[in-house]
């Protein structure tokens, strides 16, 4: 808007700037911006379609969810979730990004026990956890975490090792998902896992994975994510 309003005569300015800004903008978001986006969602759905057939793969896609679920291109997982579940049944890459949001709440947790009493951090912790359990990850990420950056580091590293644990129990041969293409993480997906053993078998991995994430989130945390970290 900056650099046609140099150009634009002063008489013209309020009626024409905007609109040919606009312009402007949109042309080039149709003409690259969208078409890089494209690519990008199918390498995304080729990547994740890949890494999540061995365990190391789904370490990776847990770890990184968050920050996809940061830059906003966690939409992209959509053509992976109904190519899973018209190939396997169950969408078996959901359980595996949702140890993202269980190793935030281990690292939550863990900066709310480090953290002094009657402290801001504290509070923060206090009004986001519920929710962090039961999935919804946005008030840990963007109010606890992400503003002081180790923490959400180490809480990658724990929702990867929860990855990992499913991925390694999938790799011995029990893999699991979720029974629908959508739907809730955390603890409110529990009852919603399925494989072809049956639900039980596949409610008990989905948890353990969690406890992995949660336990790994809150080590990690401990360990290397309070360090010149501000606990007030």
């Amino acid at each position: 808007e900056g650099m046609v309003r140099r150009f634009m005569p002063d008489d013209l300015d309020m009626l024409l700037t905007s609109l040919i800004t606009l312009l402007i903008t949109a042309t080039l978001a149709y003409l690259i911006i969208m078409p890089l986006g494209g690519w990008l969602f199918e390498g995304m759905s080729w990547l994740f379609m890949h890494l999540n057939s061995n365990p190391f793969g789904c370490a990776v896609l847990a770890g990184l969810f968050l920050i996809a679920v940061v830059f906003g291109v966690h939409q992209g997982f959509i053509p992976v979730y109904l190519a899973l579940m018209d190939s396997q049944g169950f969408n078996s890459l959901f359980p595996i990004l949702s140890m993202a949001g269980a190793g935030q709440v281990g690292a939550a947790l863990a900066l709310y026990w480090r953290a002094q009493p009657h402290s801001a951090l504290r509070s923060q912790v206090r009004g986001a956890i519920i929710p962090g359990l039961l999935g919804v990850g946005e008030p840990l990420i963007y109010g606890v975490t992400l503003p002081r950056m180790k923490p959400f580091v180490t809480a990658c590293l724990g929702g990867a090792a929860g990855g990992l644990f499913i991925g390694l129990i999938a790799w011995w041969g029990l893999p699991m998902g979720l029974n629908s293409a959508f739907g809730p993480s955390g603890l409110v997906a529990l009852p919603l896992m399925t494989s072809a053993q049956g639900i039980l078998p596949a409610m008990a991995v989905y948890a353990g994975g969690i406890l992995v994430a949660w336990v790994c989130g809150f080590i990690f945390t401990t360990l290397f994510g309070c360090r010149n970290v501000n606990l007030d």
